[in-house]
């Protein structure tokens, strides 16, 4: 067996009891065929990327892109990496504060980068700018901003008008639904595709977990979470688990990173996330922004930013070797460790095709 991948020569040796002969030949030992980590690293404000070989750790390898400070999601979607930045004021900030995040798309290996859309091209405030993101199977980005709801475009669109959002986006309507007084600035969380349809946390300010159509029209809440003030989910829709963080104590449950069913029902505690970087206040914490799900090697994989490297303010303050990525078994035989050490990681994500 050849570890790592690359130019070999093989030998062949024969003795026929007089002399040794031998014969050789250079080959070119490629690597298994895997899925493919990808890591933003605020250290550098540059994207990694990690094959997830089945035997061999492979190295990260530095793609050239630059992510800027606060790139919260990275989406693969076929051939291209789209990435959504929230810019440098991911804090409350004064209301006129121009915007500075986009949502940009490269290829698999960093080129024919282009930007999707972005506020700044409509002059809009950074309450505007783009938090997390993804992208459905047909190509279409969802996001979030600070609070004022999903918005949508295709990934296609370039420097594309940048549109308002339309689903939460009369939080009166919200509140009626929901039997509370009022939905306005409730802090936004997280959004995902799940079986055709949107989910979209709350936290902060907020709480909670909902469904809604493609379309904005909403379904329903999950009950069983609707206490909870859920900064970030995933679904595993082939174990039909919901794995998620929340970041303020809510509901009886202190922040962590936690699994339940599909209906939110026996919640669980994974990882306490003893030392987690408190960057930003109580109603804007930005905590864990990514969890990646899979389901065939058995494993998540979530951000940790140590509070040693970022403080509350969101400053730069270590060198990252007390931060990076946490990975944990899905079936619960391993405790929660770091898979990578020596990054700072705000948005990660997995392309699932082997490549």
């Amino acid at each position: 067996s050849f570890n790592p991948p690359g130019e070999y020569t093989v030998t062949l040796e024969l003795f026929d009891g007089v002399e040794t002969l031998t014969a050789s030949v250079n080959i070119n030992v490629q690597a298994e065929i895997a899925k493919t980590l990808y890591i933003t690293n605020a250290l550098d404000q540059r994207l990694y990327k990690k094959m997830l070989y089945s035997g061999a750790i492979a190295p990260e390898e530095e793609l050239p892109i630059g992510v800027g400070l606060h790139p919260l999601s990275v989406s693969v979607f076929q051939d291209r990496l789209i990435i959504s930045v929230a810019g440098d004021n991911i804090r409350f900030s004064p209301t006129d504060t121009p915007p500075d995040g986009q949502i940009f798309t490269t290829n698999l290996q960093g080129g024919n980068r282009y930007t999707i859309t972005s506020p700044s091209l409509l002059e809009q405030t950074y309450i505007d700018d783009p938090f997390v993101s993804t992208v459905d199977e047909n190509g279409f980005v969802y996001w979030l901003d600070r609070f004022q709801g999903v918005r949508r475009i295709h990934y296609s669109e370039v420097n594309g008008q940048y549109p308002t959002p339309y689903v939460w986006a009369v939080a009166a309507e919200m509140a009626e639904l929901l039997g509370v007084s009022s939905t306005y600035g409730w802090t936004d969380g997280t959004v995902r595709i799940v079986n055709n349809e949107i989910g979209y946390s709350k936290h902060g300010t907020g709480q909670g977990l909902y469904r809604f159509t493609l379309l904005g029209a909403f379904i329903g809440k999950i009950d069983n979470l609707y206490p909870l003030k859920i900064r970030t989910f995933e679904v595993d829709t082939q174990n039909q688990k919901i794995y998620f963080a929340v970041n303020n104590a809510s509901g009886g449950y202190n922040p962590g990173l936690y699994v339940s069913e599909i209906d939110g029902s026996n919640i669980q505690l994974i990882d306490e996330l003893a030392n987690f970087s408190m960057q930003g206040g109580e109603s804007e914490r930005t905590y864990v922004t990514s969890i990646v799900v899979d389901s065939e090697g058995g494993y998540i994989y979530y951000p940790f930013r140590h509070q040693d490297d970022v403080n509350t303010s969101g400053e730069i303050i270590g060198d990252g070797s007390l931060s990076g990525v946490k990975r944990y078994k899905m079936d619960g035989s391993e405790e929660p460790g770091f898979f990578i050490t020596g990054m700072i990681p705000y948005g990660i994500g997995i392309d699932h095709v082997k490549r």
